[in-house]
């Protein structure tokens, strides 16, 4: 099952010429909401100039925006398009229906187990992903 989740990932990669660091990127604005790039640089471990090729790569496909702040005119922050929002949804979305192919055959017991599993690594990710938000 986690190759055939893997091989629909490289596909959606593939498909949509990104790198992992690209749908890291989108899925990291998906989760924390908009964010300065400094805060993306750091999330995804990447230096500030490394960041800012991406950002800028990513803006010119239509997949983010950049925003004046409301708070301080000098600073930019990133926000997922609609393009971007609909290119996760589809992909979160066949990702689902390929789990839910795969995991058809197996005793309903191990489905839930599985669900609850993913579903605590999901909260466990977020829960990340807010604590380091609170840091900064």
């Amino acid at each position: 099952m986690f190759t055939r989740i893997v091989a629909s990932l490289a596909r959606t990669l593939r498909d949509e010429d990104l790198s992992v660091a690209q749908l890291a990127a989108l899925h990291v604005v998906d989760q924390v909401g908009a964010c300065k790039q400094s805060a993306l640089a750091t999330e995804l471990a990447l230096s500030p100039s490394a960041a800012s090729r991406m950002v800028d790569g990513l803006v010119q496909r239509g997949l983010f925006e950049r925003r004046e702040s409301p708070d301080d005119r000098r600073v930019r922050t990133l926000s997922l398009s609609d393009r971007g929002r609909e290119l996760l949804d589809t992909a979160g979305q066949a990702r689902v229906a390929l789990i839910e192919r795969v995991t058809r055959p197996f005793p309903r017991v191990m489905i839930n187990l599985f669900l609850s599993n993913l579903e605590r690594l999901r909260a466990a990710g977020a829960d990340l992903l807010s604590t380091k938000e609170e840091d900064r």
